[in-house]
Parts: C-alpha cells; sequence; structure tokens
C-alpha cells in the first residue's frame, strides 16, 4: 500500500530511526543493560511506535514528547510479552529465546519490572516535553501579539 500524497514518509523514517536508536540507550546498571539490549533488540515490527510518531507528525507535532510516548509504548509492550512468556512457560518468541528461558525467571521479572519503571519515566517525560514546547508555543505566540501592538502604536 502506498501512502497518500503529501505523507512525511522521510520524516517518519528518520523519526523511527531515532527511536530505535534511544529505544536500546537504557541507562542502567551493567548488568542489567546486556538484558535491555537484548529484550529490546528483538525483531519487532516496532508498530505500536510507528503509528503513534507517524499520528504525531501528522498532527505537525516533531518533538521530544512524541518519541518519549513511543518508548514509553515499546517499553509497556516488551514487559508485558516477558510476562507473558513467564506465565505461557514459553521457550522462544519470534524465534529467539525468551528472557526467562535465556537468565532465569527472577532476573527475567526483574527486567520486565524494569521496562515498565521506564515507561513510567518516559511518560512523565513526555509530559514535561509537551509541557516546554506548549509553552514555547505560546511565547511565540506571546511575542507576535506584542510585536503586532507595537506596530499598531507606530502607526
Amino acid at each position: 500500500m502506498k501512502p497518500p500524497s503529501g505523507f512525511p514518509t522521510a520524516v517518519v523514517a528518520e523519526t523511527m530511526a531515532e527511536f530505535k536508536c534511544r529505544l536500546v540507550a537504557v541507562d542502567c546498571h551493567p548488568d542489567l543493560q546486556e538484558r535491555m539490549t537484548y529484550i529490546l533488540r528483538g525483531e519487532g515490527k516496532y508498530i505500536r511506535p510507528l503509528l503513534l510518531l507517524t499520528f504525531y507528525r501528522l498532527m505537525g507535532q516533531r518533538g521530544e514528547a512524541g518519541i518519549q510516548a513511543a518508548l514509553a509504548v515499546e517499553y509497556i509492550h516488551a514487559a508485558s510479552l516477558i510476562h507473558d512468556d513467564i506465565i505461557d512457560e514459553a521457550s522462544l518468541r519470534r524465534g529467539r529465546t525468551t528472557a526467562h528461558k535465556k537468565w532465569s525467571i527472577k532476573e527475567a521479572l526483574l527486567a520486565g519490572d524494569f521496562l515498565y519503571a521506564r515507561a513510567k519515566e518516559a511518560v512523565r517525560r513526555h509530559l514535561i516535553a509537551a509541557l516546554e514546547e506548549k509553552i514555547a508555543s505560546s511565547d511565540k505566540a506571546l511575542e507576535v501579539a506584542i510585536l503586532r501592538a507595537k506596530l499598531k502604536g507606530l502607526r
């Protein structure tokens, strides 16, 4: 299926590339970093963050808020898959050893819980970024209003 005319395909692809880099750049203890890289570098389609970032772009949003929202969605999704694999006693997910089989159930649960905590942090960052973007936008509108008022006074 071809995107509609004027659809910002290149912009969304660029944003997805940034998202994927940021996804695995999780700030954590070195012992946990290996697990996060393994879990988050799966061969997923990333459909949830792709849809979310596409929506942000179509609405004219280009800031940090969209990336943080996409990270939160993907962290929650990855954490839920870890917990689901444990409950289902799955050995493989998309042809790769599941986290609890690769390490242990305790370590997999801790990794999933860590991802839930990271999702909460990403939501917090999303809200802050969205607020900062709104403030910057209203500051610009205020500057324009002041400039217009000054120009009217000069007439």
